[in-house]
């Protein structure tokens, strides 16, 4: 039994411990398929972790580059608004200085305008004389006046006679005292007799004097001589403008106008027109000496216009009669030659050494009357406005021309005349001797290639072609 159980026991034993084995084989083959299985889970999650991680750093990568094209796209749009501000600066800038330069242009040497009428300007002329005359007529001229008296004791005494509109007292410009001289002008005429009736009442404790104006006698005397006085010029030579006639007849007297006749279609002269004097006595000399002069190649014919007294004859006259107006003689035409030179020698035929100038003035040498010096020049010659590029060049040649004439003087105005084809620049300086120097000095001379000219102009006719050089 013992042996029995023994045996039992030991197949128990046996029996549980192969149980137990079997057990253990099985969980050893069972535990590497799990281990592989698990083994795949965690691959797979890492391979999962590293997609994410792959996309996470491509997405990052991307976000970047968009943000670095956006940086980039920004960057370019400021360049762009920044270059377009500064084109937009420069374009003003540039608009800024071309409109200064016109504004500079236009002011020290404006377009020049279109050429008056002649009888506008004698119109015009004549309104302003009359107007002056007007207030020269109710205008009385006061002296021996006390130096303490002013223009509030002259209004006070001089209103008792008639309502005063205007109170001119002469002072010294460096002290400013009173010189004891005064002009009253009273708002009626009638007023001025009862005002020179004042003459010998006391003012200030002394008697005064009060007389009409001295241009009002000199109005007076001009009226007794006539005024003005227009005359016909005829037989001219085509070629012949009014630039060439005007030293001619300013030799005799200040000029209204010369209005030379012309074909509206072709702009040629017809030979014929009418010179204006602003003094009968000058029209009459002109008349006197300058009927038959030669004017290039063709004796001219000058009478008066509108006047058939004292022998006067009128433009249909001159125009038709075979040399009307008044003759010349040799020792006539021998005074006029002489008085349009200046001075020059004219001797009359039959002396020893007779002159070879026979008083014709030829078409290349109208410019032979000398003119006297006067403070008003025109140089010629200056530039070709046909060859110019420059749209200022005008300003160029205002500036050398300063440059030269301040050397002898001050300029008070200047124009270059760019649309004249003779090239002229109009000067105006302080005084006639500062004119002297300058055409002394710049005539005949080169610039730019170009021989100059420079000669004198009336103080007149410059201010009527530009009344602004008056001040």
């Amino acid at each position: 039994d013992l042996s029995f159980r023994v045996v039992g026991a030991w197949s128990e034993e046996a029996a549980r411990t192969g149980i137990m084995s079997e057990k253990v084989e099985k969980e050893a083959e069972e535990k590497p398929a799990q281990n592989g299985t698990e083994g795949e889970k965690v691959e797979g999650e890492q391979d999962e972790d590293r997609e994410r991680g792959r996309r996470r750093r491509r997405d990052r990568s991307r976000s970047r580059e968009k943000e670095r094209d956006r940086d980039r796209e920004r960057s370019r749009s400021r360049r762009r608004r920044r270059k377009d501000r500064d084109r937009d600066r420069d374009r003003d800038r540039r608009r800024r200085r071309r409109s200064e330069r016109r504004s500079e242009s236009k002011r020290r040497s404006p377009s020049p305008p279109k050429r008056p009428d002649p009888m506008e300007i004698a119109r015009r002329r004549a309104e302003e004389e009359e107007l002056q005359r007007q207030k020269d007529e109710n205008t009385v001229f006061v002296y021996q006046i006390h130096p303490k008296v002013d223009e509030r004791d002259l209004f006070e005494f001089f209103s008792t006679v008639g309502k005063v509109t205007d109170i001119r007292l002469i002072r010294d410009q460096r002290t400013h005292k009173s010189k004891g001289l005064c002009y009253i002008e009273f708002a009626e005429h009638d007023s001025v007799m009862k005002a020179i009736s004042l003459t010998g009442q006391l003012l200030g404790g002394y008697p005064i004097t009060v007389t009409v104006t001295q241009s009002e006698k000199n109005r007076a005397a001009e009226a007794a001589d006539g005024g003005s006085m227009r005359l016909y010029v005829g037989s001219l030579h085509f070629n012949v403008t009014e630039d060439d006639l005007r030293p001619v007849f300013e030799t005799f007297g200040a000029l209204d106008f010369i209005d030379l006749h012309k074909d509206p279609a072709t702009g040629v002269s017809r030979g014929f027109g009418f010179v204006q004097y602003r003094k009968a006595a000058d029209a009459k000399t002109a008349l006197a000496n300058l009927n038959g002069l030669d004017i290039a190649g063709r004796p001219i014919k000058v009478g008066l216009v509108e006047n058939r007294t004292e022998g006067a004859t009128t433009v249909q006259d001159l125009d038709d009669s075979e040399g009307g107006g008044l003759a010349l003689t040799a020792q006539s035409r021998a005074n006029l030659m002489q008085r349009l030179n200046r001075g020059s020698a004219v001797q009359l035929p039959g002396q020893q050494s007779a002159p070879k100038d026979t008083g014709i003035i030829a078409a290349k040498e109208l410019k032979v009357p000398k003119i006297q010096k006067t403070e008003c020049i025109v140089i010629k010659n200056m530039f070709d406005p046909a060859t110019e590029t420059d749209p200022e060049f005008h300003l160029h040649i205002a500036e050398d021309v300063e440059e030269e004439v301040n050397k002898y003087g001050t300029i008070k105005h200047i124009f270059v005349d760019r649309q004249n084809p003779k090239g002229s620049v109009y000067v105006r300086v302080d005084s006639a001797d500062t004119g002297e120097k300058v055409v002394g000095s710049l005539n005949g001379r080169w610039f730019a290639s170009r021989q100059i000219s420079a000669e004198f102009v009336p103080s007149s006719t410059y201010e009527i072609k530009f009344p602004k050089s008056r001040k």
